[in-house]
Order: C-alpha cells, then structure tokens, then sequence
C-alpha cells in the first residue's frame, strides 16, 4: 500500500521497479493506443474497488497531475498485464 502500480499495469511489466512512476495517461498516443490503455486500467480499477473498496487516499503526486508527463510508451510491452 501507499504505492502506484499504474504505470506496472499500462506498460506491461508488471513489477516493483515500475512502481511509483507518475505520468499523465492521457498523453499517450495515438488516441486509439491510449484508449485502449486506458479501457485495461480503468479495467483494474474497478476489479479492485469492487474487491477492496473504494481507495483510503490519494497519493501527493495526483495533486498537480496536469503537469506530468506523458509516459515513455516506447518503453511499454504491447500486451498489458489482465
């Protein structure tokens, strides 16, 4: 807990050296690439609210979100963990 794992879900590899890598999602292109990331971790989102509940917290680096990145796709897997 108290991590992200939302760059380990979009980029394919799903382990703890990808935690904690903020970008901003809807940055990734083209249009139809992110929708389709996004559709898969909007996927994750609602399997672990309806297994866990809805989030305790909000990570500090969400506060100023519109000024991240957009993500390094050229290094993300084409498949996504599902």
């Amino acid at each position: 807990s108290g991590h992200d794992i939302t760059w380990g879900f979009v980029s394919g590899k799903d382990t703890p050296e990808q935690n904690d890598r903020f970008y901003d999602m809807w940055k990734i292109a083209p249009e139809d690439f992110r929708d389709k990331k996004l559709q898969g971790l909007l996927a994750w989102v609602a399997f672990y609210e309806h297994e866990y509940g809805a989030p305790v917290g909000r990570l500090l680096e969400y506060q100023k979100e519109v000024g991240l990145k957009g993500p390094p796709m050229e290094q993300a897997e084409e498949c996504c963990v599902m």
